[in-house]
């Protein structure tokens, strides 16, 4: 317990403010979710399925950032101050084509979401949020690199700050926009896409700002045009794996969403809001596993022992465990008063709405364990750069399992959301088994192996 002690503290202190940063981060979308659900239920369910392709993107071009983390960390532990450089860089390159890439999806995106099955009413109203969100994506992802290199130098308090000032400005344009105040036109739904793009942007500032005078000996942005070949083919080795990993993850719970959509607009709107809780708390333990990854790739690049490498590895496990058994309660004890946050309970779809996302809380309840262990065993597995294994883990787990008996149960066995969701925690649990069991694995012995 006394050499466990400081990593515990490292993992409470470093990860406060990460925890806090991606619940500020996340709370974007919930602020959207609630402001969109007291202005029009029926352009809730729009927003949920268009915030699903938009996130799926996100994550998926992120990977390439999270693999900076690890690498950032290992090279600071070693004072390589070159290579942080070199690779930061390039994760930025590798940013900025992707979010090329997906302009084109995202702007004309109304085809593709009819062709998966949604309305063209929803579809239309989709498109009209996605058009806007493909001119955020650039400075998004830029959020995210800088976001992971600032953390695999473990500066984590500017990351929260600098998220909160981002979310504080978003909720206050989204606020005029949406609603039309103050003498601004009434925009809806792109109003809120127009408050993120200004959200996304102050956050980029401020990062921009701290690693220029926190660490002018990186020269992060000096000559940024020039190609490093050896640092670009390692991030984008390592990245590709985490993207694909983030897809099958992201692509599941974006998958199940369309899924639900072909129930109807009632259940996806609960759906939406019973995600949007559940991703609150899973905020949590993600934080822990992103400062996992820090202090693991520090302990990787500094080559201290394998019982070092486990010890962090067992500390992160239990905080995100006690943290679930937490979750678990208020889920369980209060799901009304939950729901209730993003609905008007006045709207005539009100109450059915209530019905189903009440439902939908008792099983999300059960995610709260089996998708905290996941993502810690994805952070322990990225820490020591090992990120090939678990993308086969996860697209067995999440596809081969989750999504599967979530289409038998909601719709083949006509289960409904729950069934889709009793389907989300089966792949969830298959996966944290595989992941910290390779975790486990790969630190036995007396060398990495």
């Amino acid at each position: 317990m006394e050499k466990s002690f400081p990593i515990y503290k490292s993992l409470l202190f470093l990860g406060f403010p990460i925890i806090g940063g991606n619940i500020a981060q996340f709370s974007a979308s919930i602020v959207d979710t609630a402001m969109l659900g007291h202005y029009n239920p029926k352009v809730l369910a729009s927003l949920i399925v268009a915030s699903s392709v938009f996130f799926i993107l996100l994550i998926v071009g992120g990977g390439f950032s999270y693999a900076l983390m690890s690498v950032v960390a290992a090279h600071d532990a070693r004072g390589e101050d070159t290579q942080v450089r070199r690779n930061t860089r390039m994760a930025i390159w590798l940013s900025t084509m992707f979010s090329i890439f997906v302009f084109p999806i995202l702007y004309w995106s109304e085809t593709v979401l009819i062709f998966l099955g949604q309305s063209e009413e929803l579809s239309e109203t989709a498109q009209e949020y996605l058009r806007i969100m493909a001119f955020v994506m650039f400075p998004a992802l830029l959020d995210v690199t800088l976001r992971c290199y600032l953390t695999g130098l473990k500066h984590t308090n500017i990351v929260l700050w600098a998220t909160v000032s981002g979310l504080i400005f978003k909720v206050i344009t989204g606020w005029i926009l949406i609603y039309g105040n103050f003498g601004f036109p009434e925009m809806g739904i792109q109003g809120a896409a127009l408050s993120t793009l200004g959200g996304t942007l102050v956050i980029l500032f401020i990062f921009v700002w701290y690693s220029q005078s926190y660490f002018p000996q990186h020269e992060l942005f000096k000559n940024i045009w020039r190609p490093d070949v050896s640092s670009l083919k390692n991030i984008f080795t390592l990245g590709v794996p985490i993207s694909l990993t983030y897809l099958a993850e992201s692509g599941l719970f974006s998958g199940v969403t369309i899924m639900v959509g072909w129930i109807g607009p009632i259940e996806v709107a609960a759906h939406g809001i019973a995600m949007q809780i559940m991703a609150v708390t899973f905020m949590v333990h993600l934080g822990l596993s992103q400062v996992a990854t820090t202090l693991i790739g520090n302990a990787y690049g500094r080559k201290d022992s394998l019982e070092d490498l486990r010890r962090i590895g067992v500390c992160a496990v239990s905080m995100s465990a006690v943290f679930a058994f937490m979750a678990i309660l208020v889920f369980l004890l209060f799901p009304h008063t939950l729901v209730s946050l993003f609905i008007d309970t006045l709207q005539p779809e009100s109450q059915a709405i209530m019905a189903v996302g009440v439902g939908l809380m008792t099983i999300a309840a059960c995610f709260q364990l089996t998708d905290g262990l996941q993502a810690i065993g994805l952070g322990l597995l990225r820490g020591i750069q090992d990120v090939r294994v678990p993308f086969i883990f996860a697209l067995i787990s999440y596809w081969g399992v989750g999504f599967t008996t979530s289409y038998l149960l909601g719709i083949k066995l006509a289960l409904g959301p729950q069934g889709v969701w009793f389907g989300l925690v089966a792949g969830l649990a298959l996966a944290s088994v595989f992941l910290l069991t390779r975790f486990w694995y790969k630190t036995r012995g007396q060398v990495l192996n």
